[in-house]
């Protein structure tokens, strides 16, 4: 089991600050949140931490690895997996060909020359197919990607993550354009990731979803962490309802 410990990131743009003195911990085997209003600094925070943008100052630690350096592809390999708040699927592929490629970020080499239908407990096919089960699409296997609507497509990339094994997740508003069925559906799944010891930072808009599934919650607004504390003290905190919670319509439906 390992922490995802995120210390001391701040990051500009053009000289616009957008992260300042960012802090946070992602304990294993728990769901941590992170809310705030558009513009708050979340999925800089989250490209920061998966490798994709590097930071003027800080230290990003996913248990005794130090990720601070690292490019994305070994961030990977170190436990590390990212969803986005776009779609970012192999188009021209089928559901079970994504979810196969998530296995490959251990391997070295062309994934390609890798055997997708070897008999042991370890091959790529074996581990996207119990993938693909524990998110109960199965029946989706054989479908292209682009012939999916978007809520069976949102849950091709949790699959694919599965599928890499990782040891923590950041998970940038999976629920997006989800109906509240679909988005429970995906809580569900987290819960039980989460459970098994998989450390999860949830960014995500829907409250409603962060409400019933974080164990902790931290609150950004402008590049700057307002607050943390559990979901009952976030949600009654004054500073987050006049930043954020009261002007955030929920999905009730």
């Amino acid at each position: 089991m390992s922490d995802l410990e995120i210390r001391h990131i701040s990051k500009a743009f053009g000289g616009v600050q957008v992260l300042r003195d960012v802090s946070l911990t992602a304990q294993s085997g728990r769901i941590t949140a992170l809310i705030g209003p558009n513009g708050a600094g979340k999925s800089t925070l989250a490209n920061v931490v998966s490798g994709l943008v590097r930071p003027e100052s800080g230290e990003i630690h996913l248990g005794d690895a130090d990720l601070t350096k690292m490019p994305a592809y070994k961030r990977a390999r170190a436990g590390l997996g990212r969803t986005f708040q776009n779609l970012q699927l192999f188009d021209g592929m089928t559901v079970r060909e994504n979810a196969i490629m998530g296995s490959f970020h251990g391997l070295h080499g062309n994934p390609w020359r890798s055997p997708l239908n070897r008999r042991d407990d370890d091959a790529p096919a074996v581990v996207a197919d119990r993938a693909l089960t524990t998110l109960g699409i199965t029946e989706l296997a054989k479908i292209d990607v682009a012939n999916l609507g978007f809520g069976d497509a949102k849950l091709v990339e949790p699959a694919r993550l599965l599928a890499a094994e990782p040891t923590a997740l950041v998970m940038d508003e999976p629920a997006a354009g989800l109906g509240w069925e679909s988005a429970r559906k995906l809580g569900a799944w987290m819960g039980d990731f989460a459970a098994a010891g998989v450390a999860i930072l949830l960014i995500e808009h829907n409250m409603r979803l962060v409400m019933e599934l974080a164990d902790y919650i931290y609150v950004i607004d402008h590049g700057v962490m307002l607050m943390e504390g559990e979901p009952e003290a976030v949600r009654t905190d004054e500073r987050v309802l006049e930043a954020y919670l009261g002007r955030e319509e929920t999905d009730d439906e």
